[in-house]
């Protein structure tokens, strides 16, 4: 039950008696001998009002009831908008949050361990860690029956845009050890020369074009079929600005993208009709280099060198 917080206030100021409260689910409703729709006041939508003999009978009905065996509210949707509506606030609703570390702290201190209690209060924490992660009612009912977790129209490829010898290492788990293995600039690096096009491959067109998932260069091949190339997610993302001190990496990942190169080392001195690039200038940040090809690296205008 709910009171019409407003009614209440204009009551009061009027010297009113406060008003009686209200149920938002409309009860008590009328007895009536068949099922029907109808509009209530001050509502736009229709209700479905079930066949009772009890002012207080919930919404039913009884083939649902039969099959679920437990109380249930019977409200079918009684147009689109009342669909969409429903639809987003189940799709939309939010899980109970995990517990702050500080609550996990408190729940584990009284049970660690004397012996080895710094070992211990690190397992126990991630057992709760492991134990404790978010998965939403939905993920549930995806993985239950089997149904893809997301779907898209494109492939996303992530491209780590540091240089070589910071980037992530690949590693490949198979059934007996784990190996490491190249990464996506590593294969680009290394393609060798056993196909024509590998010559004047840039890499933005490797990621985007080439199927390179085998380990053999020779079983690389252009996607085929009209594939849509993929959308490539870089990341770190570095500042276009010549006043920025990102300014040197984000000239360098604008070349790695659209040069083609077999070593970082070409990079840093390179002489082409439109391009001319040294290493002091990337070190000084101080340079612009000419509208390449669309990479969809940054959307800023880049200036031409002379």
């Amino acid at each position: 039950m709910i009171v019409n917080k407003k009614k209440a206030k204009e009551g009061k100021e009027k010297g009113l008696p406060e008003p009686p409260p209200e149920c938002r689910f409309l009860f008590p409703h009328e007895a009536c001998d068949k099922a029907c729709m109808m509009k209530r006041p001050g509502k736009a939508w229709w209700f479905f009002l079930p066949r009772r003999n009890d002012q207080f009978l919930n919404q039913y009905n009884p083939v649902s009831i039969l099959a679920w065996l437990a109380n249930t509210d019977f409200s079918p949707c009684t147009s689109l908008q009342a669909v969409i509506n429903y639809a987003a606030k189940y799709a939309s609703k939010i899980e109970t949050k995990s517990e702050s570390f500080s609550t996990l702290t408190k729940q584990i201190l009284p049970r660690v361990a004397s012996g080895k209690p710094m070992l211990s209060f690190v397992t126990k924490l991630l057992n709760k860690l492991i134990g404790e992660r978010d998965v939403s009612a939905q993920e549930v009912c995806h993985i239950l029956l089997g149904l893809p977790l997301q779907e898209d129209s494109r492939v996303v490829r992530s491209v780590d845009c540091r240089p070589l010898e910071k980037q992530s290492r690949a590693l490949r788990l198979s059934e007996d050890e784990l190996s490491e293995t190249s990464n996506s600039y590593q294969k680009y690096l290394e393609r060798g020369s056993s196909k024509q096009e590998f010559a004047t491959l840039t890499y933005h067109q490797f990621l985007a074009l080439w199927n390179f998932s085998k380990n053999s260069p020779e079983d690389w091949r252009p996607y085929q079929n009209n594939a849509k190339a993929r959308v490539l997610n870089y990341y770190p993302r570095y500042k276009g600005d010549p006043r920025s001190k990102e300014y040197a990496d984000f000239c360098r990942v604008k070349l790695m993208l659209n040069h083609p190169h077999r070593s970082e080392a070409e990079l840093l001195t390179f002489d082409g009709p439109n391009l001319r690039v040294t290493k002091q200038r990337i070190s000084n940040a101080k340079t612009c280099i000419p509208t390449l090809p669309m990479d969809m690296w940054c959307h800023l205008s880049l200036k031409r060198t002379t």
